[in-house]
């Protein structure tokens, strides 16, 4: 019995090795964990519920407007990760969103938190991301509070439509603004100190537009006020050639749509409103703009737009994206609401992405003959928006000089230095181009959009797919070829689909290609070990600050899972395990044998040969043993070596000692209970007679 115990044990043993190595190899393929949060003081922050307190007092020098809350983050994971750091409605426009990206095993690394500490507010911050796999992390939250000075509370206004505003020195009454705007009556009120306002189309504000002929009707099953027809045509060109604009004329302050028109050089249009809000999309909307509270008449009958994206070079900024806008003379609007798409461009840092204004620019040249400033925006979803007042030229960028941690669409370690590639659509006037083209290695550029550009331009000679397996690498190699006059400038490589940390292009950039001319492109990608075993599909792409149009070639990338080595040792068990079929084998069988196989590698082969040892060592043999699962043949010569046969547990003689031994009874013990039954008898039968 002692011996059954212990092969008992060796086999629990082994069971549970291998359910460790089993757990161990998923926890490597399913996900990576959580990075650690420091705050202001190195203090880790709890992921799931932590708490962070920003105070005022902290922040003397910048009590009245945005402060760069220092924190600090630490990537323990064996593969890299991208953290985005988002916030609940409380928080909105109070802490601006971030993402970061982070390398394997990085230490605590800082970066800047943007939060407005002029008002007392709570909220929490999500956060979420995924792995170097494409396997996402765990969402997490923790509790912001931002204080402001206890003996200062925030001053507001009453909440009254005589008391409204969120500046106490700037309390409006609204009652001064109800009236007829643009054919509509406006009623203000007040909520949560923010005027808002109803609106009912009315004939009477309706003639102060139109005349005798204003009425309100029915347009689109809205409730409108409507006049005679106005036509307006319009001419969009970048001064030399055609442009194309996506044109729509809304109900001022609304999202109704009056007319709409894809114009591609010279097109017309026409409305029975007085007013509209003139939304023109640009560039498959990478730039848009809105001139609010538009007047129809003072468009003309034929106006010229001027619009194109510009590639500026400035030595203190990269230049992620860049549109001129030159207006028809002598247009009437209230404001212009500007949008310009950022998410899909190549940057270091998100916080530092602003809007910049060039209040005189010269398209011809690419230069700004006032000064490049820097204006109030704010990030919105994918876009960095902004109110103004005029139009020239516009920039998103950053400074050169930072070294801030790279957001999600950024090249690692891009380079900071000039002008990353200016626009990311459009053509500009260029200078003459060398015959011979210049290769760089060096990071920088951006994607441009898809645009009217020849076939002929692109990458060639590129293999349809490519396999490898996890852990290593592949290289795969072609040309890029122009047919785009008189020149290709400034084009950047870069592929979609995977991360930015698998690939790397060779080269990563081309100063100038000539028309005709012709570039070997090699793109190696790495593998890592932790990559999802599938089919990745890879889009190569090439962006010019010179073209309209984004070049990309499809490649699929078949990923395959590193194949699991095997050892000798186990395959020789194997074999001596099975050469014996009429007989019991001393080598080990079954899950002994599964144990085995599965452990064939590292430390592991050591603990399961040690435990195999214990088993043959402890084993049964030749001796014949009551109540065993084996016998042994008594009847064998002595010269003669024993046969040992598998026999059945001789349950029957097991059962049998158990019956005897409920069947004796000790004699004394009998006499006993029978006395005891004889006692409780005669006393029942006492207590009967008695009632």
């Amino acid at each position: 019995m002692k011996r059954l115990l212990i092969s008992t044990f060796a086999l629990a043993f082994l069971t549970l090795i291998v359910s460790l190595s089993l757990v161990t190899k998923s926890a490597e393929s399913v996900a990576c964990g959580n990075p650690t949060i420091y705050n202001e003081f190195g203090v880790p922050v709890n992921y799931y519920g932590g708490i962070i307190k920003v105070n005022s007092n902290d922040f003397p020098d910048e009590a009245s407007g945005i402060i760069q809350y220092p924190l600090k983050i630490k990537n323990s994971n064996t593969q890299a990760i991208t953290l985005r750091i988002n916030v609940t409605s409380s928080l909105k426009n109070i802490v601006f969103p971030l993402e970061i990206n982070m390398a394997a095993n990085q230490d605590k690394t800082p970066f800047n938190l943007n939060v407005d500490i002029r008002r007392e507010k709570a909220g929490t911050l999500l956060l979420s991301g995924s792995c170097e796999n494409g396997l996402p992390l765990p969402d997490g939250a923790i509790n912001f509070f931002i204080e402001t000075e206890v003996n200062q509370p925030v001053r507001e206004c009453k909440n009254t439509i005589m008391s409204c505003g969120l500046d106490a020195d700037n309390c409006q009454d609204l009652r001064t603004l109800n009236g007829c705007y643009n054919g509509v009556y406006r009623k203000y009120s007040c909520t949560s100190n923010n005027p808002t306002f109803a609106e009912s189309c009315s004939d009477f504000c309706c003639r102060e537009v139109y005349g005798p002929k204003g009425v309100c009707k029915s347009i689109g099953g809205v409730r409108q006020c409507s006049g005679p027809s106005q036509s307006v045509s319009l001419n969009v060109t970048n001064g030399k050639v055609s442009r194309s604009l996506n044109i729509d004329l809304l109900s001022p302050g609304t999202t109704n749509v009056l007319s709409s028109l894809t114009i591609n050089g010279t097109g017309s249009m026409s409305t029975s409103s007085p007013k509209v809000d003139f939304k023109a999309r640009f560039d498959n909307d990478k730039f848009i703009f809105m001139l609010k509270n538009t007047t129809v008449s003072s468009l003309g009958t034929k106006a010229n737009l001027k619009i194109d994206a510009v590639s500026p070079s400035l030595s203190t900024l990269s230049v992620y994206r860049a549109f001129y806008v030159e207006l028809p003379n002598g247009v009437e609007f209230s404001n212009i609401h500007l949008r310009m798409k950022y998410k899909d461009l190549s940057f270091r840092s998100e916080n530092q992405i602003s809007l910049y204004k060039c209040s005189n620019y010269n398209p011809d040249t690419n230069v700004c003959t006032s000064e490049w400033s820097k204006i109030t925006s704010t990030l919105d979803g994918d876009y960095i928006t902004a109110n103004v007042t005029s139009f020239s030229a516009y920039l998103v960028g950053e400074p050169t000089t930072t070294t801030t941690t790279q957001s999600s669409g950024g090249s690692s370690g891009g380079s900071s230095g000039g002008s990353s590639g200016g626009s990311s659509g459009g053509s500009s006037s260029s200078s003459s181009s060398s015959s011979s083209s210049s290769r760089s290695s060096s990071g920088g550029g951006l994607t441009v959009t898809k645009g009217s550009e020849t076939d002929t331009t692109g990458f060639t000679d590129f293999p349809k797919s490519t396999e490898v397996e996890a852990g290593s690498s592949v290289t795969v190699s072609g040309k890029f070829t122009t047919k785009h006059r008189p020149s290709l400038d400034n084009v950047v490589f870069a592929a979609k689909g995977i991360l930015t940390t698998w690939y790397s292009f060779e080269p990563s950039k081309i100063d100038s290609l000539a028309y005709g001319g012709s570039e070997p492109v090699a793109l190696t990608i790495n593998v890592p070990e932790t990559a999802i075993a599938k089919t990745y599909a890879v889009t190569l792409q090439a962006s010019s600050g010179s073209s309209t149009t984004t070049y990309e070639k499809s490649i699929d990338l078949i990923v395959k899972a590193k194949p699991v080595a095997t050892t000798t040792t186990v395959e020789q068990v194997t074999v001596n395990a099975t050469t014996v079929p009429e007989e019991k084998s001393s080598l080990p069988t079954g899950a002994f044998l599964f144990a085995s196989t599965l452990l064939a590698k590292g430390w592991y082969v050591i603990v399961a040969l040690v435990g195999l040892a214990l088993v043959i060592k402890f084993y049964p043999r030749g001796t014949r043993i009551k109540g065993s699962a084996h016998k042994v043949d008594d009847y064998l010569p002595a010269h003669e070596d024993y046969v040992e046969v598998k026999a059945e547990p001789v349950q029957k003689e097991v059962k049998a000692e158990r019956k005897v031994q409920k069947k004796v009874a000790d004699p004394k013990m009998e006499e006993a209970r029978k006395k005891m039954i004889e006692e409780i008898r005669q006393k029942a039968m006492r207590e009967q007679k008695k009632r």
